[in-house]
């Protein structure tokens, strides 16, 4: 496999990874707005929604990103805002939405859980862009001879060096895909937040495993990456809240 970290088109160089996150929040954006039109009253309502969703995730995103490489942006603090060169952090993302979310849903009189769930079911979308960008790009690469046989290629890093490592970001482009029809089957007639919470438990158990096999330089703890802990907390926080709203449904 080639990398390929931008594309030209005529004069404009625009990196991969930013064309294919565009293209997946963009297509999530349509699937949303589509599914409104069929369900609510007002779509638009939900639209915007998302777009302050957006928003937060991109600013908690890039916010945790920095964060968590603080010692380069210490020395290039000219780039800290310049996020379309890449560098978004999903838990910060995650983080972001969690609180601008539920304020917005509060102002405009939204319900908070339905509209989670709506947004989880396209979410996946946006994690398969995303971990496409990192292969034609070349980040979040896989550490060499991690994990079995079977699992191995000849993959390069972000600094073009070629060795035998899992392609952890083809691996993650596809479970995020599988997630799609899955979280669609179990929306139905569920209550309110349980996808979400399903989402967060799968996507984030199958992030711990991912993290464990990347070889990019990220901060340890107790001998672990820190995106191991943080995907397993998600992990873990989307089981107690689908335990919590599967004990109200049955309450009710």
């Amino acid at each position: 496999m080639t990398m390929i970290p931008t594309l030209q088109f005529g004069w404009l160089t625009v990196s991969t990874y930013t064309a294919l996150l565009d293209l997946g929040l963009l297509l999530s954006l349509g699937v949303l707005a589509w599914r409104a039109r069929r369900r609510v009253a007002r779509p638009g309502r939900w639209v915007d929604a998302a777009l302050v969703a957006l928003v937060a995730g991109i600013a908690g995103g890039r916010l945790g990103y920095v964060v968590a490489h603080a010692g380069y942006y210490d020395q290039h603090r000219d780039e800290i805002l310049r996020f379309w060169l890449g560098g978004l952090s999903w838990h910060g993302a995650l983080a972001g939405v969690l609180v601008a979310l539920p304020l917005y849903c509060r102002l405009r009189g939204l319900r908070f859980w339905r509209l989670a769930d709506e947004l989880a079911l396209v979410a996946p979308l946006i994690g398969a862009a995303g971990w496409l960008g990192c292969l034609a790009a070349g980040c979040a690469y896989g550490r060499p001879s991690a994990g079995p046989d079977w699992l191995l290629a000849d993959l390069p890093d972000i600094f073009g060096v070629w060795a035998l490592r899992p392609n952890v970001q083809l691996l993650g482009a596809m479970g995020s895909l599988l997630l799609l029809p899955l979280l669609g089957v179990v929306h139905r007639g569920r209550r309110p937040g349980m996808t979400a919470a399903l989402f967060l438990v799968l996507y984030g158990a199958g992030l711990a495993w991912l993290s464990s096999l990347r070889g990019d330089a990220i901060p340890l703890w107790a001998g672990r990456r820190l995106d191991v802990w943080l995907n397993g907390l998600v992990a873990v926080g989307g089981l107690v809240t689908l335990g919590r709203q599967a004990l109200r449904s049955r309450w009710s």
